[in-house]
């Protein structure tokens, strides 16, 4: 995926594989996303997001069973809570 603006997301990413079927060689660049949550991965291999800004309400990060995942010029901005 390449050249993106999303206004408003639930999620920045969102990607709940299965060791049998992984989510396998996914790109994402160049992107501005404002989401309420950040990321929950499971199973992901050779995931590239590069060239992106985030917005978000929550910090919170999941990653799990996943291997190769790069983040290149990547920046997050999150809410302070109050």
């Amino acid at each position: 995926m390449k050249d993106i603006i999303v206004e408003r997301a639930s999620q920045f990413i969102k990607s709940n594989k299965i060791p049998e079927s992984p989510l396998v060689n996914w790109t994402l660049d160049n992107a501005e996303i404002s989401a309420d949550k950040l990321i929950p991965i499971n199973d992901a291999k050779n995931t590239l997001i590069e060239n992106v800004s985030v917005k978000s309400k929550d910090s919170e990060m999941q990653i799990d069973a996943s291997k190769g995942i790069v983040r290149e010029k990547v920046m997050f901005e999150v809410e302070a809570k109050k």
